[in-house]
């Protein structure tokens, strides 16, 4: 699959202090996004209320992410894939690598999101309640927040992050952590490491680094090739990615063996029926129904902020717009628009769709065309799940999974207590939640509790399908098996995926090293 990118260059001269490995900072030229534009656009709306000109937004509507996307868009931020949630801030900065935990160490910048916790998103994986952005950064190391939907306006709160959280939020609850905006810094790290051959460790020199930069269609620089001259002589030379997203296949149970698909600049991935679809970091969508190194084919423009694939075949995107768009085939284009723009949240398996519109209420239907959906829930619904067999799952406003095995507006039957952070089913009706200590558990049939504890704390993202359930721990390691139970897991990866799925067939993909 090809890069897409349009290669530029720039020379510095740098002194290098060799010590095994020099350290060379770099600062991509010409960055998109400016940091006071964003800050000066937020001020100078203090004291306002809601105003559809943020991002379009109903004012009937919580709007504070509305408002923080239109001020990042005001900075120059490419805020296709921010929306009206605050869990486009949180998905923004892990696809983008831009999340800083609390604790981390990260020195907030102005233009920076804060994320906050509170009733009903208590956690960085249930999305999150508010956001709003560092202001400034004061002397006593205090901050500065200017965020909208703040008592009714757009307002600012001064104070530590645990102090402003408190503030807005209530005591109950924490801040979860800083979104950078893409652009506005180094996509590379602020160093990396040289190696120069032939000098003495310690030694001090002057030469030409000559670097080419390969930027996506936002601007962000996440693969470099440089050079080092100097004196009729290359010193060194290699390349360096920030973004090590390569996804990688396999169709069975075990450690390692895995297949690398796709160069490593991809955000998402689905797999079902056979298709497998990824996610580039352009927003490009791309398909192809074998494993093996590369073989994709285009199938859109870029923008695209979601995919969604299903044992028949059926791919569902969002596109740019917020429109939920979908189709039967691999190929160029040949998608049918199915709804109006709002749509944050697609699920499609057993010909069965579901989406979740700008209100929080899902709507489903079985067949591909425009509109045609059928109201299932009031507003609120926060994740959404549907196996092959017709099982669909929902994660309500509470935090409680809710199912049900046909559509229709209500008819949800209670499965748990408040709290869950994730969902899944598969096409054999298992289903699979992430519990409020972050464990897994499973079942197989619908009706309240009767889920059985499938692992210890500690798990942050779930799949299943075809009788094979797929977990990703804290620290990035994937875990499978096929049967539910307490434990068994057989470990497939070392640290640091970032996204697991797995298909109708038993395909299994990971986004990661």
């Amino acid at each position: 699959m090809s890069r897409n990118a349009i290669a530029k260059s720039a020379s510095i001269t740098a002194a290098l202090a060799i010590a095994g490995t020099a350290l060379l900072g770099v600062t991509p030229a010409n960055a998109a996004t400016n940091r006071s534009q964003i800050v000066a656009a937020a001020h100078g709306q203090l004291g306002n209320g809601c105003s559809s000109g943020y991002d379009g937004i109903p004012c009937n509507l919580n709007w504070c992410a509305a408002f923080a996307t239109w001020a990042w868009g005001q900075g120059g931020v490419d805020v296709s894939k921010l929306g009206w949630t605050v869990t486009t801030f949180v998905n923004y900065g892990d696809n983008n690598g831009t999340w800083h935990d609390p604790g981390s160490g990260y020195v907030p910048q102005p233009g920076d999101a804060m994320i906050f916790g509170g009733s009903g998103y208590p956690t960085k994986a249930s999305g999150g309640a508010h956001v709003g952005i560092v202001e400034r950064v004061n002397a006593d190391s205090t901050i500065t927040e200017i965020g909208g939907n703040q008592s009714g306006s757009v307002t600012e709160v001064t104070g530590t992050a645990d102090s402003i959280e408190h503030n807005l939020e209530g005591s109950n609850y924490n801040f979860l952590g800083y979104v950078s905006p893409v652009g506005a810094a180094p996509a590379i790290p602020a160093g990396f490491n040289v190696e120069l051959w032939g000098f003495n460790s310690g030694q001090t020199l002057s030469r030409t680094v000559n670097l080419t930069a390969h930027p996506t269609q936002s601007g962000v620089i996440n693969w470099l090739d440089y050079v080092i001259d100097g004196q009729n002589h290359t010193y060194g030379g290699g390349s360096f990615t920030a973004n090590n997203n390569a996804v990688l296949a396999k169709n069975s149970i075990g450690l390692y063996g895995w297949t690398k698909e796709s160069d490593p600049l991809e955000t998402a991935q689905a797999t079902g029926g056979g298709v497998q679809m990824i996610l580039d970091d352009d927003g490009v969508v791309w398909a192809k129904s074998s494993i093996g190194l590369y073989g994709w084919t285009k199938e859109s423009d870029a923008g695209v902020k979601a995919i969604a694939v299903g044992s028949d075949g059926t791919q569902m995107i969002i596109d740019s717009t917020g429109r939920a768009l979908a189709k039967n085939g691999i190929g160029l284009y040949g998608w049918t628009q199915e709804s109006d723009p709002g749509v944050t949240a697609i699920s499609t398996n057993g010909g069965t769709q579901m989406i979740i519109d700008s209100t929080g209420r899902v709507l489903a239907k079985n067949s591909i065309g425009l509109y045609g959906w059928t109201q299932e829930s009031d507003p609120g619904v926060k994740a959404i799940a549907v196996g092959s067999d017709g099982t669909q799952m929902i994660i309500d406003s509470a935090g409680r999974v809710l199912a049900k095995n046909s559509i229709g507006l209500y008819g949800w039957t209670q499965e748990s207590d408040p709290g869950v952070k994730a969902i899944a089913v598969g096409s054999d009706g298992t289903q699979m939640i992430i519990d409020s200590a972050d464990r897994v558990l499973a079942k197989n049939s619908i009706g309240l509790y009767g889920w059985t504890q499938e692992s210890d704390p500690g798990v942050k993202a779930i799949s299943t399908n075809a009788g094979v359930q797929m977990i990703l721990n804290n620290d990035g390691t994937v875990y499978a098996k096929n049967g539910i139970g307490l434990y068994n897991w057989t470990k497939e990866t070392d640290a640091l995926i970032k996204a697991i799925a797995v298909g109708s067939d038993g395909t299994q993909m990971i986004l990661g090293q």
